[in-house]
């Protein structure tokens, strides 16, 4: 949930599980220690304290028990969307943000607090994000589970979608472990809506011939496509485009002087929506 947690292993289950709210907070969270009756003190460095980490007592014994569970899905498809950064906006005393992710069947948790106002958002690779959902635990005196389902809108056709998270090395076309984390969403993205195709386009600095970087630009939409047919995504649906530096993100052109950053900047890859069977199935 956020700095360090505390988890619990049951003596009858195999999974770990997050305590959740109000055991942990987005800060850090340790220390537990029970005295009885599920009763105990723990350590946090949470919002509303008097220090830098305090001491807190707390009681387990819960008469209401709130759990959020919520799923995103594509809001066209209906599919679940793995891996959506959902954030939960609570107001109480203070006003906290928990920041959650979907699993791979787009389902994520929480332990609500009675008495608080809540504010659900999400975002994904390739969607539109989702301006939010309000609800409340004021008038709630009974243990329930709270349903909440977060539609995701994807990108329109041709609407490019910049992934400035997808890097290459100098004069290298290797996926780097920070380019895979990126192009698993748009995995996700794909696996959402089984019937959309994709142009993956890459793209160069300005540094060395323009055949070469187009060459070079090549390899590089070739190995983003590779890591996607790899998880599972039918080829058919992928069209890998190398555009060299034809398309520069800033001023950095051939003969500028510019920094490495700058010209990492430029060495980014991009997609869009080229068509969905959608259309030729109505």
């Amino acid at each position: 949930m956020g700095g360090l947690d505390v988890f619990v292993l049951r003596k009858d289950s195999r999974v770990v599980e997050n305590l959740g709210y109000p055991i942990n907070s987005p800060g850090d969270d340790f220390s537990l220690h029970f005295a009885e009756n599920f009763q105990g003190t723990l350590a946090s460095n949470r919002q509303g304290g008097v220090g830098m980490d305090d001491i807190y007592r707390f009681d387990m014994r819960r008469e209401i028990v709130l759990d959020l569970q919520g799923q995103v899905r594509n809001a066209k498809s209906n599919l679940p969307v793995a891996g959506a950064r959902v954030t939960l906006t609570q107001r109480a005393d203070v006003e906290e943000r928990f920041v959650l992710y979907a699993d791979e069947a787009g389902i994520f948790r929480y332990n609500l607090r009675p008495g608080a106002d809540y504010e659900l958002t999400a975002e994904q690779t390739g969607f539109k994000p989702f301006s939010g959902i309000k609800f409340d635990t004021h008038d709630l005196s009974t243990s329930q589970r709270i349903e909440k389902v977060l539609l995701l809108d994807p990108v329109e056709e041709k609407e490019v979608v910049v992934l400035r998270n997808i890097y290459f090395d100098f004069d290298e076309a290797a996926i780097r472990p920070d380019a895979a984390l990126e192009l698993s969403r748009i995995l996700s993205f794909l696996n959402s809506d089984p019937d959309v195709r994709i142009e993956l386009s890459a793209h160069t600095d300005s540094r060395g011939s323009e055949a070469y970087n187009m060459e070079l630009s090549q390899r590089r939409a070739d190995a983003a496509i590779a890591f996607l047919t790899a998880g599972g995504i039918d080829p058919s649906r992928l069209v890998a485009k190398g555009y060299g530096f034809s398309q520069l993100a800033n001023h950095c052109a051939p003969g500028v002087t510019c920094t490495e950053e700058e010209h990492q900047f430029n060495r980014r890859v991009e997609f869009f929506v080229i068509g969905s069977d959608h259309a030729s199935k109505d």
